[in-house]
C-alpha cells in the first residue's frame, strides 16, 4: 500500500459541485473560442487543412461501421487501400460525433461540438485527479483550470486527436483510488478511461506508457506485487479491445512500406529548449514568443501553473532542511561535480574546442553535449541522493512523484537529440532508448507531443503545491483568484482564425458510375481536403489525400502534369474536376 489514501473519495459524492465545475469550464471554453459557437455548421478553427480532414473522418465513422473493409479503405487516396489507417482513426471522438450526426447535425457542427467538448472533457478529468489526492475542490480547479486550458492546448487547436486527452487523468485518478482502496471498481474505471483514450489519439495511447510505468515504480511497493498485477491485467484488458485496430494499423503499414523519416521528421519535430517558453501567435498574452519556434514546437504550459509547480519544489525542499547524512554529503559533492562538468560544456560551446593534459589528469572539451550529458547524469544521482527526494519517495509523496514526471516527460519531448536554438545540448536521451522499443522507432513522428503528458503531470504538481500552502482561508481565496486568473489569462486567444467551409460546385449525377473522383493539381493541401470533403456529399471516394502518412503513389501523382495524371488513372473509371 502506499501512504496515499483516497482524499477524494467522500467528495465524489458531492454531484452538484462536479457539474457545476463542468459546466463553468464550458462555459469558459465557449468563451475563449468565441465565435466560434455562432459558426458551428460553417466554419473550422485555425484553417482548412486538418480541421476539415477530421470533419470528413468523423463523418465517415457515423456512416460506415468501424473496422470493416469498407471502412479501413476510407474516402481518398482512391486507389490506395487502407486509408483510415494513415493518421489517427478518431474512433474516441466518434463517440461524441457520431451521435450528433446521427441526429441530424452536419460533419462540421459534429467537430466544432466535439472540439468545444474537450476543453471541459479534459478540465473535469483533471480536477477529479486533483480531488482525488486532495480532498479539495480548491485545488481541483486549479489542476483542471491548467490542464483543460493553457498556451499548448491553444497551439494545437486544430489538432483535434491532441485535445482529446481526457482519458489519461481520468486512468491516473482511477489508479490512485485503486492503490488506496484495493476495489475492483477503480481498476474497471482505469481499464475503460485507458481504453477510450487509446481511441482517441494515437500518440497518447504509446506516450502514456511511461507516464503509467513511471506512477508504477514510484507508488506501488514491493511487497504490492499482486496489486501490480492486477493493474497490468486491466491495462491489458484495454490492450485487447483496441488490438483489432493495432492489428489492421500494422497491416495496413507493412503493406505500404510506410515508415518515419529520422531526421525530416522524428528529430524535425522534436521540441528545442527554447519550446518550453514559446506559445502561439494566437495566445494574447504570450503571442510574441511565437517567433521562437513554430507549430509542433510551441511547448509553453503556462507560467502562474509553472510558478505554482516550483513553489512546490521549495515547499518539498523546506520540509526536509535539517536531514543530513552520508548520502547527503555524496550528493552535494554530485552537485559540485556537476556543476564543474557544466561549466567545461559552456566554456567548449563558447570559446571552441579545446584539450587540456596534465600527464596525470586530462581534460576535453571537444563535444560540449557528451560533457553536458555527464553533468546531467550527476545532478540526476545528486537530486535522487537529496535527504528530501529520499524521504519523499518512502511516503510515495504524490508531489514530488509529478514534479519528478513533468521533468522527465518534458525531457522525453525533446526527441532523440535534445537541442538549444537548434544546437544539440544532450547524448542519447531518454527518448533515444524509447526508440528501441516497439512502435516509438517507426512509428512516432512527433516526440513533442509528450507536451501535454508533461503538462498533465505540472498541472497536478501545481494544485498540490496550491494546497500545501498554509494560508488563513481569505488569503487561500485570494491566491486561488489570483491563480485562476492568471491561468485563463495565458489560454486566452486572439483573432481565432475561422475560414468558411465552402460547398463543392461540381457534383456528380445520380447515374454515374464512377469509381472514384479526383480533383486537380493533386498534392495542394487545401484543395486536397475540400476534395475529400466532398465525398460526405455522394460518397464517392476521392483519389485527393492528405494524412500523416501518404502512399507511395501519390508522391508521384503530385508531381505528374493534369495529362499524365489522367493517363495513370485511366484503369479506373473516374470523374476528374479541373
Amino acid at each position: 500500500m502506499t501512504d496515499l489514501t483516497p482524499q477524494g473519495t467522500s467528495q465524489w459524492r458531492s454531484w452538484p459541485t462536479l457539474v457545476s465545475a463542468f459546466a463553468a469550464y464550458t462555459a469558459l471554453a465557449i468563451v475563449i473560442t468565441f465565435p466560434l459557437i455562432l459558426n458551428l455548421s460553417s466554419r473550422l478553427p485555425k484553417d482548412l487543412g486538418d480541421p476539415l480532414l477530421v470533419a470528413t473522418i468523423l463523418w465517415w465513422n457515423a456512416q460506415v461501421v468501424p473496422l470493416t473493409q469498407e471502412w479501413w479503405n476510407g474516402f481518398g487516396f482512391f486507389p490506395a487501400t487502407g486509408m483510415m489507417a494513415f493518421s489517427d482513426h478518431f474512433l474516441g471522438a466518434s463517440v461524441i460525433a457520431s451521435p450528433l450526426q446521427w441526429l441530424g447535425f452536419s460533419p462540421i457542427t459534429a467537430f466544432n461540438l466535439t472540439l468545444l467538448a474537450s476543453f471541459p472533457l479534459c478540465a473535469i478529468a483533471a480536477h477529479a485527479l486533483a480531488l482525488t489526492l486532495t480532498g479539495r475542490h480548491d485545488a481541483a480547479v486549479v489542476c483542471g483550470l491548467a490542464y483543460g486550458f493553457n498556451p499548448y492546448r491553444v497551439a494545437h487547436i486544430e489538432h483535434l486527436e491532441l485535445l482529446l486527452a481526457f482519458g489519461m487523468p481520468a486512468a491516473l485518478a482511477a489508479l490512485h483510488l485503486y492503490a488506496g482502496t484495493r476495489r475492483v471498481k477503480w481498476l474497471v474505471v482505469f481499464a475503460a478511461a485507458l481504453t477510450l483514450q487509446v481511441l482517441s489519439a494515437s500518440y497518447y495511447a504509446v506516450f502514456f506508457t511511461v507516464l503509467l510505468g513511471l506512477w508504477t515504480l514510484w507508488f506501488m511497493r514491493p511487497e504490492a506485487w499482486r496489486a501490480v498485477l492486477a493493474m497490468v491485467a486491466a491495462a491489458g484488458v484495454a490492450a485487447l479491445a483496441v488490438s483489432p485496430i493495432i492489428i489492421g494499423y500494422r497491416q495496413v503499414h507493412d503493406r505500404h512500406n510506410l515508415t518515419r523519416d529520422f531526421v525530416n521528421e522524428v528529430v524535425g519535430y522534436s521540441a528545442d529548449l527554447s519550446s518550453f517558453v514559446t506559445a502561439s501567435s494566437l495566445s494574447a498574452l504570450w503571442g510574441w514568443t511565437a517567433v521562437l519556434n513554430g507549430g509542433e514546437r510551441q511547448l509553453f504550459p503556462g507560467l502562474t501553473i509553472t510558478v505554482l509547480a516550483l513553489a512546490g519544489v521549495v515547499l518539498l525542499r523546506r520540509s526536509h532542511l535539517s536531514d543530513r547524512d552520508r548520502l547527503a554529503t555524496a550528493s552535494i559533492f554530485c552537485w559540485v561535480a556537476a556543476a564543474g562538468l557544466a561549466a567545461i560544456a559552456v566554456s567548449a560551446r563558447v570559446t571552441g574546442p579545446w584539450d587540456l593534459d596534465w600527464g596525470w589528469l586530462s581534460i576535453s572539451g571537444t563535444a560540449p553535449h557528451k560533457t553536458l550529458s555527464l553533468a546531467t547524469a550527476l545532478a540526476i544521482v545528486a537530486i535522487a541522493l537529496s535527504p528530501t527526494m529520499r524521504a519523499e519517495f518512502r511516503v510515495r509523496s504524490p508531489l514530488a512523484f509529478y514534479l519528478v514526471a513533468a521533468a522527465v516527460l518534458f525531457v522525453c519531448s525533446l526527441g532523440p537529440r535534445p537541442a538549444l536554438l537548434g544546437e544539440q545540448i544532450l547524448y542519447e536521451p531518454p527518448y533515444a532508448w524509447l526508440m528501441q522499443l516497439p512502435f516509438f522507432g517507426d512509428a512516432i513522428r512527433v516526440p513533442a507531443r509528450f507536451g501535454m503528458l508533461a503538462i498533465l503531470a505540472l498541472s497536478v504538481a501545481g494544485s498540490l503545491a496550491f494546497n500545501r500552502l498554509k494560508l488563513a482561508s481569505q488569503a487561500r481565496a485570494a491566491v486561488l483568484l489570483v491563480v485562476v486568473t492568471g491561468i485563463v489569462a495565458e489560454s486566452w486567444m486572439r483573432d481565432l482564425p475561422l475560414p468558411m467551409v465552402q460547398q463543392a460546385a461540381f457534383e456528380v449525377s445520380a447515374g454515374d458510375r464512377s469509381a472514384a473522383m479526383m480533383e486537380l493539381p493533386l498534392g495542394d493541401v487545401w484543395r486536397d481536403t475540400a476534395a475529400m470533403y466532398g465525398a460526405t456529399r455522394n460518397r464517392l471516394r476521392r483519389v485527393n489525400g492528405y494524412n500523416g502518412y501518404e502512399p507511395p503513389y501519390s508522391r508521384c501523382c503530385g508531381a505528374l502534369s493534369r495529362n499524365a495524371t489522367r493517363r495513370f488513372l485511366t484503369r479506373w473509371p473516374t470523374s476528374v474536376r479541373c
